[in-house]
């Protein structure tokens, strides 16, 4: 979630920090908004971003932990394809695909391929 819209570089300098702080959803879910902002704010949208992984904590504390089900991980708040994928890719050892802006970017210039749908990502 921190990587959405920012670049691996920008999360790198937080994410040590970020994980010393919050080491699991019930440190991020008892955290403020303001407090989880002001160690965000380096990566842009911080607003948004504060209050999206605070609901998705209180809502992994709600359900017991990270599901490992996809429709369980799409119904969490702020996880979509991508984040579900990547949960299962490498938290359950599930073979499945990680599409990203990037990813379309190469299939599209090396591979000639191109989607029809308005987000490709979702094809």
């Amino acid at each position: 979630m921190l990587l959405r819209k920012t670049t691996r570089k920008q999360v790198n300098r937080i994410f040590p920090k970020f994980v010393t702080a919050y080491p699991d959803a019930q440190s991020l879910a008892n955290a403020s908004v303001s407090e989880i902002r002001k160690l965000i704010t380096p990566l842009g949208m911080e607003w948004k971003r504060a209050s999206g992984m605070k609901r998705l904590a209180r809502e992994l504390m709600k359900t017991g932990g990270v599901p490992l089900d996809k429709q369980e991980l799409l119904s969490l708040p702020g996880v979509g394809e991508y984040i579900a994928n990547a949960v299962l890719c490498f938290g359950a050892a599930q073979d499945l695909p990680l599409v990203d802006t990037n990813l379309i970017r190469v299939l599209q210039r090396v591979f000639s391929v191109r989607s029809s749908r308005k987000r490709p990502r979702t094809d």
